[in-house]
């Protein structure tokens, strides 16, 4: 039955759009900021805020639904690895605004319309982006520069030491390479911090980065023979023989002869001649000539190499990014820190702080702030904000989804500390909140207690505001979900195959013909909705088609009834995170209370044409009510294989 209420709903209080370009959406965001940061709204308001401002935002589709790629170019910037790990949905452009305390990034998601306008397009359509945003704790922002530089120190001051701390050094390499591995900008980080790109060897999308932490050098010698060239010039000389010749040859021949008048003896000599046969040596025949050789010597010779080296080695492409330790040589020990595990204890501590920034001022007084001042005489904001306290509540449902998915790679496993109960209750009139938090054993993780936001909320406009607003819906042509809601739906398959079973049940097309007004008074108010796969969901003024169902009511009979089915359901509904699943009664009893206030609805001023048509209805309420509430709030990518069911008395009996 609740999507009969919810449909009903849409009718009486449609959700719409305020033409907000996004300059102007963001210049908002700028200025809430300042607001936060100054102490003039606290971290929830500032939540409150944002969702008003991103709601408005989508105004600026001008019916196109999605933004436009060059709509985001001109606010976004680009992200280089827009498939690392942790980007699930593949953003590709982002936007980041930094508080005080932490920091909210906008992120730019492709999104493909496969609408009839797609196919029946005979060119290219420019990329279309939906728009969304995340919140992160200032410890988790832009640290993996900082952690990257205190790595190096701690490894530096750790290699002349015979003992050092290898366990740290291992858990800081495992969370800087964790941390790295989720960077978006993955080159542009590299290179800020003084990588340098390896020379590619061969055309690659991958780009691979070094950065040198340390070096050993050594010297090698060895006897090196040197030879150079030398030539002499050198004489070759042989004999050319004798030549002989007869020749008269005379020699002295002397004797001593006495004179013995003098008594004395002289020698008395004379030439003696004859036929010799005479032989002299004939002059060398000589040539001169090159001899040329090497001449040797040895000398010693050196040279330094790297003898031990210790490196960060990176690499960034379109799907991965990451970064190693690469030492060998007397640095080869250090080699195991590539070994550490996932260590999520970086995240969780990063959710915890954001968790604080939030739950000092998540009290009775933000409840009173939302409904009694954000909420009052602005229909602006009802139409684009009304959302924004279920907004809040689910950022710290999140918080609590992102640390279970995280505690089995932290340090201890165990829930964190940090966290500040959170308990108040808010009513009036047209409102219902509950907020409490317990810790929960889960029965997946071995009876460990999660720390648990839960919440039942129910709220609708006073019964005269609604008018107004309606009348103001209707003055601005402004039924109907916003474009973001309308995005969200196209996104989503299970959505879209709603629609298309739906629409089928009633011909292709199912049509709406709704019809408001007060007994008293001159208000009225006749529109007409269309679910199909072209127009998704949408509410006009008229319809080309006969309509499958007529509604007509009697505005105050419809008030009362839709404040009685939200705060029958809507308001008794426990929500919480993906662990919480509790079994909505949806028996006899609550189909007769239904069909009780339908009936009673019906005879005091409601008439559905044809009649046989609330049947049927009624067979369709549940795909009607999955299409109206939209897509799960839940982000936990995993929560549908971690499910658990908790009764509801076990949740309210506060006794784990």
């Amino acid at each position: 039955m609740k999507g009969v209420i919810i449909f009903l709903f849409v009718f009486l209080v449609s959700f719409s759009f305020v033409s907000a370009s996004l300059e102007k959406s963001f210049s908002e965001i700028d200025s809430y900021i300042t607001q936060y940061d100054s102490g003039e709204i606290t971290a929830p308001q500032l939540i409150v805020y944002i969702d008003y401002s991103q709601n408005k935002m989508y105004g600026s589709l001008s019916g196109e639904r999605q933004i436009s790629e060059s709509e985001v170019k001109k606010f976004f910037e680009k992200v280089n690895n827009s498939r690392n790990k942790g980007n699930f949905k593949r953003f590709e452009y982002q936007k980041i605004f930094q508080t005080k305390d932490f920091q909210i990034i906008f992120y730019a998601y492709p999104f493909v319309r496969h609408d009839r306008e797609y196919y029946e397009s005979k060119e290219d359509l420019e990329n279309s982006y939906y728009i969304d945003y995340q919140l992160y704790s200032s410890s988790s922002v832009n640290s993996f520069s900082s952690e990257f530089e205190n790595f190096v120190t701690d490894l530096k001051g750790d290699l002349n030491k015979k003992d050092f701390n290898y366990d740290k050094l291992k858990s800081e390499f495992s969370k800087l390479r964790n941390n790295f591995q989720k960077e978006s900008n993955c080159e542009e980080i590299l290179k800020d911090l003084g990588f340098i790109e390896y020379e590619k060897k061969y055309p690659s999308d991958k780009k691979n980065f070094y950065y040198n932490v340390s070096e050993t050098k050594d010297k090698k010698c060895w006897k090196n023979t040197q030879c150079q060239p030398k030539c002499e010039t050198k004489k070759d000389c042989s004999n050319s023989g004798s030549k002989c010749s007869q020749k008269e040859v005379c020699s002295p021949v002397c004797s001593d002869v006495f004179n013995a008048s003098s008594n004395s003896t002289n020698q008395v000599c004379k030439d003696e001649c004859k036929i010799e046969e005479v032989c002299e040596e004939l002059p060398q025949d000589c040539r001169e000539y090159q001899n040329c050789y090497d001449e040797c010597k040895d000398e010693e010779k050196c040279e330094e190499f790297i003898s031990s080296e210790i490196k960060l080695e990176a690499n960034c492409d379109k799907d991965f990014s990451n970064l190693n330790l690469n030492s060998w040589g007397d640095f080869e020990k250090y080699q195991g820190l590539n070994e550490g595990g996932w260590d999520c204890q970086p995240q969780i501590d990063s959710l915890v702080g954001m968790r604080k920034a939030l739950q000092k001022d998540f009290n009775e007084d933000f409840a009173k702030w939302y409904f009694e001042d954000f909420l009052i005489g602005d229909y602006d904001k009802i139409l684009n904000g009304a959302g924004g306290f279920r907004e809040a509540l689910w950022r710290l449902i999140r918080i609590e989804e992102e640390i279970s998915n995280n505690l089995q790679c932290s340090k201890t496993g165990e829930w964190p500390e940090g966290f500040e109960k959170i308990e108040f209750n808010y009513k009036n009139n047209n409102t219902n909140v509950e907020v409490w938090e317990k810790s929960i054993p889960i029965s997946f993780d071995q009876n460990k207690k999660y720390y648990t936001t839960l919440f039942k909320y129910s709220w609708m406009p006073d019964k005269e505001i609604a008018k107004d607003l309606i009348n103001y819906m209707v003055l601005n042509n402004s039924f109907g979900p916003n474009e973001k809601e309308i995005s969200k739906i196209q996104s989503d398959e299970g959505q879209m195959e709603i629609i298309n079973s739906l629409s089928e049940r009633y011909g292709g097309s199912f049509d709406v013909q709704l019809s408001l007004k007060e007994s008293r008074g001159d208000f009225e108010v006749k529109k007409y909705l269309q679910i199909n796969p072209d127009v998704i969901l949408r509410i006009s003024d008229f319809i080309n088609e006969s309509s499958d169902i007529s509604i007509d009511m009697d505005y105050d009979v419809a008030y009362n009834f839709v404040s009685y089915m939200i705060n029958k359901f809507d308001g008794e509904k426990i929500e919480g995170p993906f662990w919480v699943q509790i079994e909505e009664d949806s028996g006899p009893a609550n189909l007769f209370s239904a069909l009780g206030a339908i009936s009673k609805a019906w005879k005091e001023g409601v008439t559905i044409k044809p009649r046989y048509a609330l049947i049927k209805l009624l067979f369709n309420v549940k795909d009607i009510s999955q299409l109206m509430s939209g897509p799960s709030k839940s982000s936990s990518i995993d929560s549908q294989n971690k499910q658990i069911k908790i009764s509801g008395k076990a949740v309210l009996d506060n006794k784990w």
